[in-house]
Formats: C-alpha cells, sequence, structure tokens
C-alpha cells in the first residue's frame, strides 16, 4: 500500500507500509456439539467455585460420559477444563505488525 506523505507544502515523501495481521484458526475444526455443552457446564461450575471431585459427581449424576464412554474422573474434567482454556488463549492470540520502508 502506497501512501503519499505531505511533511511541508513544498516537499512530498512517499511512504511505503506493510500491515500483517497474524491470526490462529484451529477453531475450525472444533469440538463436538457434546463436548461443548460439557464444556459449557464445567465452565459455569467453576465459575461458581466448585472443586473438580465436585463437577465430575455432578456430571456423572447427569449420565455424561467422557468421549469413551466412561465416567468424568475429577482429573479429566481438570483436564479438559485447562486445555479448553489454553485453547481459547492461543486462539485469542493475534499479531499485529506495521513496517515502514523508508529507503
Amino acid at each position: 500500500m502506497l501512501h503519499e506523505l505531505s511533511l511541508s507544502p513544498h516537499k512530498r515523501e512517499k511512504l511505503d507500509l506493510v500491515i500483517s495481521v497474524e491470526t490462529k484458526l484451529s477453531g475450525l475444526c472444533g469440538l463436538s456439539r457434546y463436548q461443548e455443552e460439557l464444556i459449557r457446564v464445567i465452565e459455569a461450575l467453576r465459575g461458581k467455585s466448585w472443586r473438580y471431585k465436585d463437577i465430575s459427581d455432578y456430571l456423572n449424576s447427569k449420565n455424561y460420559k467422557s468421549s469413551r464412554g466412561k465416567d468424568l474422573s475429577p482429573q479429566l474434567v481438570e483436564r479438559m477444563y485447562k486445555k479448553h482454556l489454553r485453547k481459547i488463549e492461543r486462539e485469542n492470540f493475534i499479531d499485529i505488525s506495521l513496517k515502514t520502508d523508508n529507503s
């Protein structure tokens, strides 16, 4: 993108700008609807300061299962939740840089 920049009424300079934006698109191949629902429930309960043990007990009482059809342990609930947080953090990373070439 080439822009003319007037520094004084009698002199014109050209400024060449390169703007790049980098973002992660890992959300395109995301979770199943079941997994999204499970994560939403875990997030809501963690937001109410529930312990992982209490969350796993609650989810098991509501017949939620792991992706392999087993009961949800507190460790699994914690891993799922923390993995989800890391994924959100990666997806929200946006790098915007501005480079000028005044040669």
